[in-house]
């Protein structure tokens, strides 16, 4: 038989898997390791891959079977080939089920990527209503010093000098609140890394946000 990592690191630790021994109750009996392989997610992608183990065909001939093929090109092209060579080679076979690993992929993980495009929907809202919140602190504010910025054009002061002496009071409230809102993103990124398959950080993500808000 050829085991996994998992399996192999598991019963043998330290030593090398080759030529060691294992019941298994496929066979019924014991079965001598050949070769050791990596490991799959066979069951989920979310759980970390378990011990496997693989036996030749001629120990238990399968009923039904998946075949494999590797192409250097896209693989999508050479389906009606493929299909056709089986065909005239083993026409009594039942041959169904044909498509690219990219396909079998994106079906795999398409109830998550609905999930992640639903959140990002909820994302671009949350970003929309910490504009407005954001902007409507800021005008109120602003309202309030009225007096303030009346006397301060009185004064002399250009309408330009009262929109940057606003802006440099207040923005060191914004640029504290993005900065710890750039703290909670980066952990929240690498908490979903751990639990959910193929989320990556996206710091320019992040920090165009950032910009934006």
């Amino acid at each position: 038989m050829i085991v996994n990592q998992v399996l192999a690191q598991r019963e043998w630790p330290g030593k090398s898997a080759i030529g060691q021994r294992i019941r298994t109750g496929e066979l019924n009996g014991w079965a001598t390791v050949v070769g050791v392989v990596g490991n799959v997610h066979s069951y989920s992608l979310e759980t970390a891959p378990g011990p496997d183990l693989y036996l030749p065909l001629t120990y238990a001939p399968p009923t039904h079977m998946v075949f494999l093929l590797r192409t250097v090109d896209d693989a999508g092209a050479h389906l009606e080939t493929v299909r056709r060579l089986i065909q005239t080679q083993h026409g009594d076979l039942l041959f169904f089920h044909m498509r690219t690993m990219r396909q079998e992929m994106s079906n795999e993980v398409e109830l998550r990527t609905f999930l992640m495009q639903v959140a990002g929907v909820f994302g671009a809202l949350s970003l929309a209503l910490s504009i407005l919140g954001v902007y409507g602190l800021l005008a109120y504010e602003v309202s309030l010093r009225r007096k303030e910025v009346g006397i301060r054009v009185a004064l002399g002061s250009s309408q330009l000098e009262i929109v940057q002496l606003v802006l440099r009071q207040e923005s060191r409230w914004v640029i504290g609140g993005a900065a710890l809102g750039l703290i909670a993103a980066m952990v929240s990124g690498y908490a979903l890394q751990a639990q959910v398959y193929g989320v990556r950080e996206n710091s320019l993500t992040v920090l165009g946000v950032s910009l934006v808000l």
